[in-house]
């Protein structure tokens, strides 16, 4: 084990992060569904990342309305972050002092193992990503409620369109031994 604590502190904001974006896309899931906030926690309460995102996109498509493009974004971005989030709860992740590695490898057959390396700063900018993410996710919750201040929407609008950091890389199917 490397004794280079940056990568478990910043391990540790990505988790936070993600804890709180899964928050708010619950959040989101319950206002598209119109339902109130005791049927959702009875509805959703176990509903995992990846169903509430397709969820939310088949309540978009029989409202028949489109997706706004932020949404979309938010959407697909989280579930690219859910890709990495799961391996690493899942399968762990070595740390080299500058990358990390996620292996399935120990746990699947030879030609199904899937491998990926990542920088530390890639959990870095995943942390920042889920921030933009989970106000895209009140955003979507909260711009059609009459009651909710216009300024309140523009900030949050503000801040749902920063620009996402975060390139996945292709998965690779080498195997890569893991200690």
């Amino acid at each position: 084990m490397n004794n280079d604590d940056s990568y478990h502190l910043s391990l540790g904001r990505f988790v936070d992060a993600f804890a709180t974006a899964e928050h708010n896309l619950k959040f989101a899931l319950a206002a598209m569904a119109g339902v109130s906030r005791e049927i959702a926690q009875a509805l959703f309460a176990s509903t995992r990342v990846d169903v509430s995102i397709n969820l939310i996109r088949q309540i978009y498509e029989a409202k028949g309305k489109a997706i706004e493009n932020e949404v979309d974004k938010a959407l697909s971005q989280m579930k690219s972050i859910l890709t990495v989030r799961n391996a690493i709860m899942h399968y762990g992740a070595l740390y080299d002092g500058g990358h990390f590695t996620t292996s399935t490898a120990p746990h699947a057959l030879p030609k199904q193992a899937k491998t990926s390396r990542y920088k530390l700063e890639d959990l870095e900018r995943m942390s920042a990503d889920l921030l933009v993410i989970g106000y895209r996710f009140i955003w979507m919750a909260l711009h059609d409620l009459p009651d909710v201040p216009l300024e309140s929407i523009k900030l949050l609008d503000g801040y749902a369109r920063a620009p996402l950091q975060f390139k996945p890389p292709q998965l690779s199917g080498k195997r890569i031994e893991l200690a």
